[in-house]
C-alpha cells in the first residue's frame, strides 16, 4: 500500500532543555555521543564539577545529531534511560509526537539513503554542512498508521538480527589449513 508523504514539520519537537552540569558539581552526568555507526552510545560518566559548557539534557526516545557530519549518518535515537543523560549543546536535539510516529520507524527512515540524499542535496559548494532542524521539518517521509509502523520495524530489525547471526557464524568459521597441507606428493 501506498502512503501519502508529509513533511516532518508538524511532528518534530525541538528539545531545548539545556543544563550548565557545573553548577551540580557532585552529580554524575552519562554523557552521551553519536556515532554513524552505532547511533547514540555512553561516551563517559563525569561529574558535574568537571563539564564546562551547556549540555541538553536527553531523554529516552529523543534524536540527537551532530549538525556538521549528518551528513555522514551521524544521527541516532536514544533508547538509554538514565538519570542525568546529557548531550553536547553542539548537537541538535528533538522528539517526535509519538501518538503520530513510532521513533524507531522514524530512525529507519533517517537511515535511508533517500535521507543522506536530502541532507546532501542541501549542502552548498565547499560551505561546511550544518543540518539545521527547520532542514529536517521539511523533509518528507510516507506516514502509515502507527501499528504499520510498528509492523515495518519489527520486520526490519528481525532481518537485522538474522545478518547479524549470519555475520557472528562467518567471523567464527576458520579454515584450518595445517590440515590441508601435507597433500600426498603426484610422482
Amino acid at each position: 500500500m501506498k502512503y501519502s508523504l508529509i513533511s516532518l514539520r508538524d511532528y518534530i519537537v525541538p528539545v531545548e532543555d539545556k543544563i550548565k552540569p557545573l553548577n551540580y558539581p557532585d552529580i554524575e552526568f552519562v554523557v552521551l555521543g553519536v556515532s554513524n555507526k552505532t547511533g547514540v552510545f555512553i561516551n563517559e560518566k563525569k561529574k558535574g564539577k568537571e563539564i564546562h559548557q551547556s549540555y541538553y539534557r536527553v531523554k529516552k526516545n529523543q534524536f540527537c545529531y551532530n549538525p556538521y557530519r549528518v551528513n555522514v549518518g551521524s544521527i541516532g535515537l536514544n533508547l538509554f534511560d538514565y538519570e542525568n543523560q546529557i548531550i553536547s549543546g553542539a548537537y541538535n536535539v528533538f522528539a517526535v509526537n509519538e501518538n503520530e510516529i513510532e521513533p524507531r520507524f522514524l530512525f529507519v527512515l533517517l537511515k535511508t539513503k533517500r535521507f543522506l540524499n536530502y541532507v546532501n542535496e542541501l549542502a552548498t559548494g565547499g560551505v561546511r554542512m550544518d543540518f539545521k532542524l527547520n532542514y529536517l521539518k521539511k523533509w518528507k517521509i510516507p506516514l502509515p498508521p502507527p501499528e504499520i509502523q510498528k509492523q515495518i520495524v519489527e520486520r526490519i530489525e528481525k532481518q537485522k538480527s538474522i545478518i547479524q547471526g549470519a555475520e557472528k557464524i562467518l567471523e567464527g568459521w576458520k579454515v584450518d589449513f595445517d590440515k590441508f597441507s601435507s597433500f600426498p606428493k603426484s610422482h
